[in-house]
């Protein structure tokens, strides 16, 4: 599903393709409440940053790296794509990513 403006996720969206195809600027997808099991798979696709922001008190976790508490992933340039599945309350685990993404 394209996004050209920020994006609440919805848990029943669990399970789709995001991303910023047509966006203009920054689009911002916020995860939901933290179910274990959800996922969403998300590909930067303008040179507009992509930003994936966590709930307050939930962690991004990215290979080695990992947000900071209610932090973001972002991708700045068209091709990171990125598939997050909810682990526990408090944290999301990235199942494979690809291209250059940053957690803050």
């Amino acid at each position: 599903m394209s996004k050209t403006a920020n994006y609440a996720l919805l848990p029943s969206e669990s399970g789709l393709d995001f991303d910023n195809n047509g966006a203009a600027g920054a689009v911002t997808f916020t995860l939901p409440t933290a179910i274990v099991g959800l996922t969403y798979t998300f590909t930067a696709m303008e040179l507009f940053d992509l930003v994936i922001d966590a709930p307050p008190g939930v962690l991004i976790y990215l290979g080695e790296s990992v947000s900071t508490a209610g932090g973001t992933l972002t991708a700045s340039a068209p091709g990171p794509a990125v598939r997050l599945k909810c682990r526990s309350a408090t944290e999301w685990v990235a199942q494979f990513f690809a291209g250059s993404w940053t957690a803050a």
